[in-house]
Order: structure tokens, then C-alpha cells, then sequence
């Protein structure tokens, strides 16, 4: 009896676990046993034109709400049990059908639908004037140059998470690196063609392989997503690798009647890992009788905190907030600036007087004391005007400050203009100041600067070098040292404090010291991941220079590029990066000397 007490109870825990085994929660995402045969039109789903009008096609699921019905359309992608395309024009489309199971996504094979005649009553919408010019029209399309006052280049980079619903009018860029950053000076002359003469046809002529592609295009005017068919979106050859298909759900992010920019999500490569890239466009009508228009009021680009920025060396601030203000000693103590900042020419080194010349400033009393190397002193107070200007109430002494010939001085209403300055973190490093030079009509038309640093006064006056260490991930993701003052021969220890397990790149930088200390030398002694140290050959590590050069063109920055993932030759590139990787902090001891006898980088 006991025995026959077991095999009921057998019965019916196999009876339960066979209910939950069938239950709705374990088909949410449909049975893992279906192949791309089982997903045929007809059975799986159908294809069907509206009685009335045949440019409409009706996509449905046939498989049941316990499955998630995906699709690839001439009009994009889509997620749903049923879909509506407005077909505008006559020819051959393919639809692929798919649905999500525990197994992962399943695709069919791709589906052909006809559509017969052209329906212009879906190509009212101002969107298909934009692109393609209208009904019986064409407009070809070029690469943005940063010439057409919209971008500032070919291309912009967006971080894939600011831009989830990355769409028409909502993207959101974290890098506009300007005209030339792809690299293929042969692709200016491609363009494409939108036309709507009948169908909606599109060609791409590259310029780079001297081809041309012809095919079609659809879009969808709700969501902005572009197709193509036999041709590619317009892109460098050098690209072709960011994507793995240029012809489907290219997203449309803006366009109006003069520019138009198209953007995907790339895939992982040699250059990095997913990120939102997006190509910028003018029209070829709009380029070709482009005209710039007059600035009636050039001036300097200066950030919101100008004022305050320039006023003290550190917004910690030290006790008196005294800065005292001398010449660069470089090349560039003297140059001439445009009306916008930027350099011209002119560049001139500071003579010994010039060196001596000191401005001296309290931004607590805002009062000046300026003096020469033989001792013509002026003081009084300063104020910094809202247009960028600094003026001294009893104006500054004239000194012949650079070997050029230029004269450090003021202009007649005792004022210098801030053309620009630059920061490291809360800290002034450098400063420029100018004022005008004037044409034969007495107008501006340029500015004399003068290249100044600041210390602090009462402080030493001992030389520095600023020098960091810059990690970077397969994800773009950058770690920085703290920043390191190198002020002479010594070792100097550089710490990023942090986790990362996919080391990219790693180089160290010692910023503009070449133009002063060409024969420079740093050797690494140690380098440690989490407080151990690791083997490496400091030989074998790349020694080159970095972005920074002087008047001249010359490389002035000395770098230690520890890990290239440009070089494939780089040693941790060749003896594995992976012992970069690291969970607290990144070290490097590097061992500094001023003069070796020999270049820093061979000739």
C-alpha cells in the first residue's frame, strides 16, 4: 500500500512541474526550437496591401502575443505584432520577419513585396522637400567643410549614453573635432543625390575610389530613419569598417532646407568602442553661393569667467592675492593676433628687457604697479570691463620688450585687450595681451601681444613644467593624474587613482619643455598596478613628442607613449596590455634630466 502511495504522489509532482513547465512566464520569450524556416510568410506572417489604396502594406505576426515580433523594413526597424508601411513609390521592397526567444533573436529569411505606382499623398510632408527637393525634383548633398557656418567639420562624436533615444532634433555631442578628422583628403569631392522623378532614387559618387552607386531610397517620415537600397550612405572609404551595413535605419537627427546630418551607432574596432558618430552635410546649392557674413564686431572668444579667472592664480586663493606678471621666456613672448585672438604672425622672443618688465597686480585693491627693466614705474587701479578689455588708470610704461621690435605698451585710453588665456584646473598658466594696430584709416584691424605667465608674488621663481599621465579605455573612457610640476632633475611619481580593466592607451606627457631643454630625458624606473610593481623594458617604450609646437612648427612636449594602440609595435601592445589593468591606483616613477647632450628625440 505504501508502494502504491509513492507512485501517486510521482504522478503528481510530474503533473505539476509539467503545468509550470507550460505555464505563460516560461514563453515570454517564445521556444528556444525555432529556425528561420519556421518563420515564412504565410505561416509565420503576412504581407497584405490595403484594398484601397496598394501602397499601403499591412505587416502582422501570425506567431501569438507570447512572442516578441521584431521586423527590418524599408522603412526601419520595428518591435511589434503589427505594422503599417506608407510605400510613396513604384518598385521591389523585402521585409524579414523575427521574434525573440530564450535561444536569443531569430530572423526568417527576407520576404519580397511589390508596390506598383507611385502615391504622392505620402510625400506631402515637408521632410521629402528637405532631402530631396520636392516631387519631381533632386538635391545633392556634401560633406560640411566648417566653411558654411553649421558644423564645425565632417563629423561629430556623441556618447552613447546621452543619446538613448537618439532621433531627429534629439542628439546630444561631446566632440566636434573640425574639418579633416577622418583623414582622407581624397573624399571632398564626393557628394550624394536624393531625387524623387518618379521613384525615390539616390546615387553616391566617391571620390576617393572614383565609383558611383545608384540605387533607392525610403524613409520614414514619423521617425526620420533612412533606407537605402544598392548604394551606401556617403561616407570616407577609410570608414566602411564602423558599420556593418551603410544602407539601413540611418537616423536622420537634423535637417532644414541648407544642412543635413545622418547618425548611427558604430561598431567596436581598432578605433574604440560603440559610440554614436554622426556625418554632417550642406547642400551643394547652398555651398556653391555661400557667402560669409561681415562680423561688425570681431573680438575674442573669452569664457563666462574671464574676469574672475584672470584675477587670481588659484580661486583657493593665497593671502594678499598679489600676481606679478612677466614675458614668456619662449618664442612666442610677442606676436601679432587677429581680431578674434588667434595668432597671425610676428612671433618674436622677449629681449632682456622685456624679461624684466613686471606688471604687478592686487585683485583684492585692484590697483597695478607696472615697472621696467630701468625702473619707469606706473601705478594705480584697473578694471576689467565687460568687452574684454583691462584698463590701467594711469596707463604703462613703453618697454622695446620684443627682438623683433615690438613695444610692450598701452593703447591711447590705457587699456590692453585679453585675447586669450588658458587654465590648469582652477590654476592661470598663461596669459595674452594685446593692443591695437591700427590701418592707414586709423581702424583696428589687428592686435601687438605679448605672451605673459603669472606667479604669485613673494613666491619662488623657480622654473616649471606641467606634466601629467593620461590613461584611456576601449570605451573612450579617460583617467588623468594628478598634475605634476617638474621644476628640475629628480624622480617624480605619477599616481591615477581609480578601476579600469580594459586599458587603450597610456602616454605621459611633459608639456612645452622641449622648446627650452631640447636635449631633455625621461627614463621610466618603476611602474606599479595596485601598488605592485610590473616587468616592462623602459627601451622598448616609445619616446616621442607630444601635440604641443612652437612658432616654428617644432614639437615642444615630450611624451612617453607607454601603451599605442596605434603601434602595433608598442611594447605592451606586443608583450600584452593586460597587466595595465588595475582595481585601486596606476603609478609611474619616471626619472627627469634637463640636459643629456643629445636630442630628446633623435634626428
Amino acid at each position: 500500500m505504501k508502494l502504491r502511495y509513492f507512485y501517486i504522489f510521482v504522478a503528481m509532482v510530474a503533473m505539476t512541474l509539467g503545468f509550470a513547465a507550460c505555464s505563460p512566464t516560461d514563453y515570454e520569450l517564445g521556444a528556444s526550437g525555432i529556425s528561420p524556416e519556421d518563420l515564412a510568410e504565410g505561416s509565420a506572417y503576412t504581407i497584405t496591401h490595403d484594398s484601397q489604396n496598394p501602397n499601403i502594406v499591412y505587416l502582422e505576426s501570425k506567431m501569438g502575443s507570447s512572442y516578441t515580433a521584431l521586423w527590418e523594413t524599408p522603412q526601419g526597424r520595428f518591435q511589434s505584432e503589427k505594422v503599417t508601411l506608407k510605400m510613396p513609390f513604384a518598385g521591389e521592397y523585402s521585409v524579414q520577419f523575427g521574434i525573440e526567444t530564450r535561444s536569443g533573436v531569430v530572423y526568417g529569411n527576407e520576404a519580397k513585396f511589390s508596390i506598383d505606382n507611385i502615391c504622392t499623398d505620402f510625400i506631402t510632408s515637408e521632410v521629402w522637400t528637405l532631402l530631396a527637393g520636392g516631387v519631381g525634383e533632386e538635391k545633392t548633398w556634401i560633406y560640411d567643410n566648417g566653411q558654411y557656418g553649421y558644423g564645425s567639420g565632417e563629423i561629430s562624436y556623441g556618447d552613447p549614453a546621452a543619446n538613448t533615444n537618439l532621433g531627429i532634433n534629439n542628439f546630444t555631442s561631446n566632440w566636434d573635432p573640425g574639418a579633416g578628422h577622418c583623414g582622407e583628403d581624397t573624399m571632398w569631392d564626393s557628394y550624394m543625390t536624393f531625387n524623387l522623378k518618379g521613384a525615390a532614387g539616390y546615387t553616391f559618387y566617391n571620390s576617393t575610389k572614383g565609383e558611383t552607386q545608384t540605387g533607392v531610397f525610403g524613409l520614414n517620415e514619423d521617425t526620420y530613419v533612412l533606407s537605402l537600397t544598392d548604394a551606401d550612405l556617403m561616407h570616407p572609404t577609410a570608414w566602411d569598417g564602423r558599420l556593418a551595413s551603410w544602407r539601413m535605419n540611418l537616423q536622420i537627427i537634423e535637417l532644414d532646407e541648407n544642412h543635413l546630418r545622418i547618425g548611427y551607432v558604430r561598431i567596436p574596432g581598432s578605433w574604440g568602442g560603440e559610440w554614436v558618430e554622426v556625418f554632417n552635410y550642406v547642400s551643394k546649392e547652398y555651398a556653391d553661393n555661400y557667402v560669409p557674413p561681415v562680423d561688425d564686431n570681431p573680438a575674442p572668444t573669452l569664457a563666462e569667467t574671464w574676469q574672475s579667472d584672470i584675477s587670481v592664480l588659484n580661486k583657493d586663493y593665497n593671502s594678499y592675492r598679489d600676481i606679478v606678471w612677466k614675458l614668456y621666456d619662449g618664442d612666442d613672448a610677442a606676436a601679432y593676433y587677429d581680431l578674434y585672438g588667434n595668432l597671425v604672425d610676428g612671433i618674436q622672443a622677449a629681449t632682456d628687457n622685456g624679461l624684466d618688465y613686471k606688471l604687478e597686480i592686487n585683485s583684492g585693491a585692484m590697483t597695478y604697479v607696472a615697472t621696467t627693466a630701468d625702473g619707469d614705474s606706473r601705478e594705480g587701479t584697473y578694471s576689467l570691463s565687460d568687452d574684454g578689455f583691462i584698463r590701467f588708470s594711469n596707463g604703462l610704461p613703453s618697454e622695446s620688450a620684443g627682438k623683433g621690435g615690438a613695444v610692450l605698451k598701452a593703447n591711447a585710453d590705457n587699456s590692453l585687450r585679453v585675447l586669450s588665456y588658458t587654465m590648469d584646473g582652477d590654476e592661470l598658466t598663461d596669459l595674452w595681451l594685446g593692443y591695437d594696430i591700427n590701418d592707414v584709416h586709423g581702424n583696428r584691424y589687428r592686435y601687438q601681444a605679448f605672451h605673459f605667465v603669472p606667479t604669485v608674488k613673494g613666491a619662488s621663481n623657480v622654473e616649471e613644467w606641467k606634466a601629467g599621465m593620461h590613461y584611456f579605455n576601449t570605451g573612450w573612457t579617460f583617467f588623468d593624474s594628478n598634475t605634476v610640476k617638474v621644476t628640475g632633475d629628480g624622480t617624480y611619481t605619477f599616481k591615477i587613482t581609480g578601476a579600469d580593466s580594459e586599458p587603450y592607451g597610456i602616454y605621459l606627457d611633459v608639456v612645452k619643455i622641449l622648446s627650452k631643454y631640447p636635449n631633455f630625458n625621461m627614463t621610466i624606473t618603476d611602474m606599479r598596478v595596485d601598488g605592485k610593481s610590473i616587468a616592462f623594458d623602459d627601451s622598448q617604450i616609445e619616446r616621442c613628442t607630444g601635440d604641443e609646437v612652437d612658432a616654428a612648427g617644432n614639437p615642444i612636449t615630450a611624451r612617453r607613449y607607454i601603451l599605442n594602440p596605434w603601434n602595433p609595435d608598442n611594447y605592451f601592445m606586443v608583450n600584452g596590455n593586460g597587466v595595465l589593468a588595475f582595481s585601486s591606483t596606476l603609478e609611474v616613477d619616471v626619472k627627469i634630466e634637463y640636459e643629456t647632450g643629445s636630442p630628446y628625440v633623435g634626428e
